[in-house]
C-alpha cells in the first residue's frame, strides 16, 4: 500500500515539476513570442480613416454640392528653438520666416501668425489655424520644404459641405410637378 502511495507521489511530483518548468519557460524565457502578441492585443494599431463625402450633381451634370477639407497647422516650438540655435538665429527671426511662409500661401495675415507664434512661451506646440484648405496646405508645405523651415505639424481638422447653387425652391418644386401645396 505504501509503495503505491510513494509511486503516485513521485508521479504527481514529477508532473508538477515538469508543469512548473514549462510555465517558467513560457513566462520568463518566452520561446513562443507571447510578449509581442500580448502587446498587439492590448495596444492595437489604430488607423484613423477620414471619410470622403462625394459630390452631388443634378441631372444635367451641374455640380450642386461638394466637400472641402480643412486642416489644422501647428508649429512645434521645440523644433524651432533647436533649429534657431543650430543656425545661430534668434527665435524672432525664425518666427518671422515662418510667418512669411504661412501668410504668403494662405489667407492669414503675417501679423495674425506672429501674434499666434508669440502668444505663450510655455506650450510646446502652437496652433496657428484650423481653417487651412488643402490647396493652401500644399503651398505651405512646399514653401517650408524649399526654405527648410522647421516645426510644421499638420492634421485633418474638419470637412465642410459647399452648396454651389443655393436655390430657394418654391413649395411646388419640392412637392412635385403636380403643384400640390400643403402647409
Amino acid at each position: 500500500m505504501q509503495s503505491r502511495y510513494y509511486f503516485l507521489l513521485i508521479i504527481f511530483g514529477a508532473a508538477a515539476l515538469v508543469w512548473s518548468a514549462y510555465l517558467f519557460s513560457i513566462q520568463i524565457l518566452d520561446p513562443f513570442n507571447f510578449a509581442h502578441m500580448r502587446r498587439v492585443r492590448y495596444i492595437p494599431r489604430k488607423e484613423i480613416l477620414i471619410p470622403r463625402r462625394g459630390s452631388i450633381y443634378d441631372a444635367k451634370g451641374n455640380l450642386l454640392v461638394s466637400s472641402i477639407s480643412y486642416y489644422q497647422i501647428d508649429i512645434d516650438r521645440g523644433a524651432v528653438n533647436t533649429w534657431a540655435d543650430r543656425n545661430d538665429l534668434s527665435r524672432e527671426a525664425v518666427f518671422g520666416r515662418i510667418a512669411d511662409a504661412i501668410s504668403e500661401n494662405s489667407s492669414l495675415t503675417k501679423e495674425a501668425v506672429l501674434r499666434r507664434l508669440n502668444m505663450g512661451n510655455r506650450t510646446s506646440s502652437i496652433q496657428i489655424s484650423n481653417k487651412i484648405s488643402e490647396s493652401e496646405l500644399d503651398l505651405i508645405l512646399k514653401d517650408f520644404s524649399e526654405q527648410r523651415l522647421p516645426g510644421l505639424v499638420h492634421n485633418f481638422a474638419s470637412m465642410r459641405r459647399i452648396h454651389s447653387k443655393r436655390h430657394s425652391w418654391s413649395q411646388t418644386d419640392r412637392l412635385g410637378a403636380r403643384g400640390i401645396q400643403r402647409l
